[in-house]
């Protein structure tokens, strides 16, 4: 996955940190976002960010699920 982008929809603790530098070590583009972005500015940059994927903190996802 060279040169893809993943966004990081995480809190500030180690398991962000070894992703981002995870992400980077197998040439992608970590794009990290704050966990506590509203949905429809999430839905905006996941359409517009060509992201291959998403790492995202189990709560947070359990928040964006509601």
């Amino acid at each position: 996955m060279p040169d893809q982008r993943v966004l990081l929809i995480m809190k500030d603790n180690p398991s962000f940190i070894y992703s981002f530098i995870a992400l980077m070590a197998i040439g992608c583009i970590p794009v990290p976002l704050n966990p506590k972005i509203e949905e429809n500015v999430l839905t905006h940059i996941l359409h517009d960010s060509r992201a291959a994927g998403v790492i995202i903190d189990l709560e947070e996802y359990d928040g964006l699920r509601q």
